[in-house]
């Protein structure tokens, strides 16, 4: 069995998402809370380093997390086992919850 190769466009792509992730964790790890004068937290990036993905990251969850949701769930009835040339194809029911 031959190895296949990546496209240069490929490999570029992967580097990419590898840095966007290494970039993410950098982020996170040096998103710390500062404690202001009247009290408060202040979220923000340590002296040196960016907090702009993170910041999306926090808006985008924000937002999305108001989104309702409608759980699907997913029922199986239990029945005896299969005898030989029986099927149960199309047996399963989906029900919506909500």
């Amino acid at each position: 069995m031959r190895a296949t190769r990546m496209t240069p466009l490929e490999a570029l792509r992967t580097l990419d998402e590898n840095r966007a992730v290494h970039d993410l964790e950098v982020e996170l790890f040096n998103f710390e809370p500062t404690l202001l004068n009247s009290g408060k937290l202040r979220y923000e990036a340590a002296g040196g380093y960016h907090d702009d993905i993170v910041m999306a990251l926090a808006l985008a969850y924000s937002e999305a997390s108001h989104i309702p949701r409608e759980p699907l769930v997913e029922v199986i009835e239990l029945r005896p086992p299969l005898r030989a040339g029986e099927s149960r194809e199309g047996n399963f029911t989906w029900h919506r919850i909500g």
